[in-house]
C-alpha cells in the first residue's frame, strides 16, 4: 500500500525554501563584503605576512587574518579594517593567527590592541 504525504508537510517545505533564499541572499552580501575587505587589506599592506614577515604570498598562502578571531568577535570587528591584516597560511591557520606577534606589530604600528578588545 502506497502512502501519500500530508498536505501540511508540503506547506512547511514551501516556507523553508523561502527562508533559505533569504539566507543565501544574506550570505552573498556577506561574501561581497568579505571580498571587499580582503581587497582593501591586500592593497594596503601588500603580499607580506604581517606576523612573520614572509614575502611573496600568493594563492591560498595569502590569507586575511584577524587579530581578534572571527569566531569570537562581533560582526562589527569581523569586517573592521583595523582588525584585518595579510597573513601566510602557517600563521593564520597553523598558529591560530599568531596573535602574540600580531599584537606586537599592532603596537609598533601605533595601533591600540586594547581598543579592539573592548
Amino acid at each position: 500500500m502506497k502512502r501519500t504525504p500530508l498536505k501540511r508537510k508540503t506547506q512547511l517545505k514551501a516556507k523553508s525554501k523561502i527562508k533559505r533564499r533569504s539566507k543565501s541572499d544574506l550570505a552573498k552580501l556577506k561574501q561581497q563584503l568579505w571580498d571587499e575587505c580582503r581587497r582593501i587589506t591586500r592593497t594596503t599592506y601588500g603580499n607580506t605576512c604581517y606576523t612573520c614577515g614572509r614575502t611573496g604570498l600568493e594563492g591560498s598562502n595569502w590569507q586575511t587574518g584577524h587579530f581578534i578571531s572571527s569566531s569570537i568577535c562581533s560582526v562589527y570587528l569581523r569586517y573592521h579594517l583595523d582588525n584585518l591584516r595579510p597573513q601566510c597560511y602557517n600563521c593564520n591557520i597553523n598558529k591560530s593567527g599568531n596573535w602574540l606577534a600580531f599584537e606586537e606589530h599592532l603596537v609598533l604600528d601605533g595601533k591600540d590592541p586594547e581598543a579592539l578588545k573592548n
